[in-house]
């Protein structure tokens, strides 16, 4: 399959099973399917989507070290998200989160 390249990408995440309160876990969800995106690959055990993910998770430690504003503040991304999200019932917590 070949993949023609794209100016933009729309990303469609199911959030129902994931808790927009810990931004760790969105962190990863982020830079998992960002890896996905940049390989073009589902293959979670190709060398390339390991390479990738550990590169995104680098890039955006040294942003949030160099540009911390953008991690503080609550973006009307995050408050739209917890509007169209519905109630989980039973969701368990993330302690580790």
């Amino acid at each position: 399959m070949e993949f023609m390249p794209r100016e933009t990408v729309d990303f469609v995440v199911n959030m129902t099973y994931h808790d927009v309160t810990h931004k760790a876990e969105i962190y990863e969800l982020l830079i998992h399917e960002l890896a996905h995106n940049v390989v073009r690959s589902n293959d979670h055990l190709c060398a390339e989507f390991y390479k990738e993910v550990t590169t995104l998770g680098a890039k955006l430690a040294i942003l949030a070290l160099e540009k911390p504003e953008l991690f503080n503040t609550p973006s009307n991304f995050s408050q739209r998200l917890k509007l169209a999200l519905p109630a989980r019932a039973g969701a368990a917590s993330r302690p580790d989160r």
